[in-house]
Protein backbone atom coordinates (compact mmCIF):
# COMPACT_ATOMS: atom_id res chain seq x y z
CA UNK A 1 0.00 0.00 0.00
CA UNK A 2 3.05 2.23 0.90
CA UNK A 3 4.30 1.54 -2.92
CA UNK A 4 0.82 2.53 -4.31
CA UNK A 5 0.73 6.00 -2.15
CA UNK A 6 4.48 6.87 -2.76
CA UNK A 7 4.07 6.36 -6.44
CA UNK A 8 1.07 8.32 -6.58
CA UNK A 9 3.04 11.26 -5.22
CA UNK A 10 5.95 10.67 -6.99
CA UNK A 11 3.28 10.72 -10.36
CA UNK A 12 1.66 13.81 -8.39
CA UNK A 13 5.31 15.68 -7.79
CA UNK A 14 6.72 14.65 -11.56
CA UNK A 15 3.19 16.14 -12.79
CA UNK A 16 3.49 19.35 -10.70
CA UNK A 17 7.18 19.58 -11.44
CA UNK A 18 6.90 21.77 -15.28
CA UNK A 19 4.58 23.44 -13.37
CA UNK A 20 7.08 24.51 -10.52
CA UNK A 21 9.99 25.11 -13.01
CA UNK A 22 7.59 27.48 -15.67
CA UNK A 23 7.47 30.11 -12.46
CA UNK A 24 9.35 28.98 -9.59
CA UNK A 25 9.42 31.67 -6.81
CA UNK A 26 12.44 33.70 -7.50
CA UNK A 27 14.52 32.79 -4.39
CA UNK A 28 14.39 28.92 -5.04
CA UNK A 29 16.51 26.84 -7.54
CA UNK A 30 15.69 24.52 -10.28
CA UNK A 31 15.84 21.61 -7.80
CA UNK A 32 13.08 22.44 -5.28
CA UNK A 33 10.70 19.99 -6.64
CA UNK A 34 13.23 17.02 -6.14
CA UNK A 35 13.82 18.17 -2.82
CA UNK A 36 10.41 18.58 -2.10
CA UNK A 37 10.04 15.17 -3.79
CA UNK A 38 12.13 13.64 -1.04
CA UNK A 39 10.21 15.41 1.88
CA UNK A 40 7.28 13.58 0.46
CA UNK A 41 8.64 10.36 0.81
CA UNK A 42 10.50 11.09 4.00
CA UNK A 43 7.15 12.20 5.93
CA UNK A 44 5.12 9.26 4.68
CA UNK A 45 8.09 7.32 5.76
CA UNK A 46 7.72 8.83 9.44
CA UNK A 47 4.17 9.23 9.81
CA UNK A 48 2.83 6.18 8.81
CA UNK A 49 -0.29 7.21 7.56
CA UNK A 50 -2.84 5.26 5.57
CA UNK A 51 -4.11 6.22 1.98
CA UNK A 52 -6.85 8.41 2.57
CA UNK A 53 -5.19 10.12 6.17
CA UNK A 54 -2.13 10.90 3.84
CA UNK A 55 -4.24 12.69 0.84
CA UNK A 56 -5.87 14.63 2.83
CA UNK A 57 -2.47 15.73 5.20
CA UNK A 58 -0.54 16.57 1.91
CA UNK A 59 -3.80 18.62 -0.25
CA UNK A 60 -3.39 20.57 3.27
CA UNK A 61 0.29 20.69 3.23
CA UNK A 62 0.45 21.27 -0.32
CA UNK A 63 -2.32 24.45 0.28
CA UNK A 64 0.16 25.68 3.35
CA UNK A 65 3.25 26.03 1.02
CA UNK A 66 1.31 27.04 -1.53
CA UNK A 67 0.44 30.48 0.95
CA UNK A 68 3.80 30.40 2.33
CA UNK A 69 5.47 31.22 -0.80
CA UNK A 70 3.21 33.91 -1.73
CA UNK A 71 4.27 35.57 1.46
CA UNK A 72 7.65 34.69 1.03
CA UNK A 73 7.49 36.53 -2.28
CA UNK A 74 5.92 39.54 -1.26
CA UNK A 75 8.43 39.63 1.39
CA UNK A 76 11.74 39.06 -0.58
CA UNK A 77 9.94 41.61 -3.14
CA UNK A 78 9.45 44.36 -0.70
CA UNK A 79 13.44 43.41 0.32
CA UNK A 80 14.91 43.75 -2.99
CA UNK A 81 12.57 47.64 -3.17
CA UNK A 82 14.64 48.50 0.21
CA UNK A 83 17.90 47.29 -1.19
CA UNK A 84 17.56 49.37 -4.37
CA UNK A 85 16.58 52.48 -2.57
CA UNK A 86 19.77 51.73 -0.01
CA UNK A 87 22.09 50.76 -2.97
CA UNK A 88 20.49 54.09 -4.85
CA UNK A 89 21.37 55.94 -2.09
CA UNK A 90 18.18 57.87 -1.94
CA UNK A 91 18.61 60.39 1.57
CA UNK A 92 15.51 61.11 2.34
CA UNK A 93 13.35 58.23 1.93
CA UNK A 94 13.75 57.63 6.07
CA UNK A 95 9.85 57.49 6.23
CA UNK A 96 9.46 54.67 3.36
CA UNK A 97 12.42 52.68 4.15
CA UNK A 98 10.84 52.35 7.83
CA UNK A 99 7.48 52.08 6.27
CA UNK A 100 8.92 49.21 4.37
CA UNK A 101 10.49 47.65 7.30
CA UNK A 102 7.53 47.66 9.36
CA UNK A 103 5.32 45.76 5.80
CA UNK A 104 8.73 42.80 5.92
CA UNK A 105 7.74 42.29 9.49
CA UNK A 106 4.08 42.24 9.32
CA UNK A 107 4.82 39.40 6.54
CA UNK A 108 6.86 37.90 9.11
CA UNK A 109 4.18 37.49 11.23
CA UNK A 110 1.74 36.85 8.40
CA UNK A 111 4.36 33.30 8.02
CA UNK A 112 4.05 32.50 11.65
CA UNK A 113 0.35 32.66 12.23
CA UNK A 114 0.24 30.68 8.96
CA UNK A 115 2.60 28.09 10.39
CA UNK A 116 0.72 28.38 13.89
CA UNK A 117 -2.70 27.60 11.79
CA UNK A 118 -1.60 24.98 9.35
CA UNK A 119 -0.34 22.56 12.80
CA UNK A 120 -3.35 23.45 14.53
CA UNK A 121 -5.46 22.09 11.47
CA UNK A 122 -3.42 18.97 11.57
CA UNK A 123 -5.06 17.76 15.10
CA UNK A 124 -8.46 15.97 13.14
CA UNK A 125 -5.69 13.73 10.96
CA UNK A 126 -2.71 13.53 12.90
CA UNK A 127 -2.41 12.02 16.50
CA UNK A 128 -0.04 14.66 18.93
CA UNK A 129 3.28 12.50 18.30
CA UNK A 130 2.02 12.35 14.59
CA UNK A 131 1.99 16.31 14.56
CA UNK A 132 5.69 16.29 16.52
CA UNK A 133 7.64 13.33 14.13
CA UNK A 134 6.62 15.87 11.82
CA UNK A 135 7.79 19.15 13.27
CA UNK A 136 10.95 17.66 14.44
CA UNK A 137 11.26 16.19 10.70
CA UNK A 138 11.01 19.92 8.81
CA UNK A 139 13.03 21.45 11.21
CA UNK A 140 15.76 18.77 10.81
CA UNK A 141 15.24 18.54 6.66
CA UNK A 142 15.78 22.25 6.64
CA UNK A 143 18.80 21.97 8.47
CA UNK A 144 20.37 18.98 6.33
CA UNK A 145 19.03 21.14 3.15
CA UNK A 146 21.03 24.29 4.56
CA UNK A 147 24.06 22.50 5.32
CA UNK A 148 24.23 20.63 1.87
CA UNK A 149 23.66 23.95 -0.18
CA UNK A 150 26.41 25.22 2.17
CA UNK A 151 28.89 22.43 1.78
CA UNK A 152 28.45 23.06 -2.42
CA UNK A 153 28.78 26.69 -2.00
CA UNK A 154 32.58 25.68 -0.17
CA UNK A 155 33.47 23.18 -2.66
CA UNK A 156 32.37 25.63 -5.53
CA UNK A 157 34.77 27.81 -3.96
CA UNK A 158 37.72 26.11 -3.45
Amino acid sequence: MKKIIILVFLFLSVSNYGQVRRKPPHHLWKGWAKIEQLEKIKLLEILDLDEETSIRFFARKNKHHKLQRKLIEKKDSLVNVLNDILENGKNGEKQRILAIINEINEFEIELAKNKKQFIGSLTDLLTPEQIAKMVIFESKFKREIADFIIKKRRKKTD
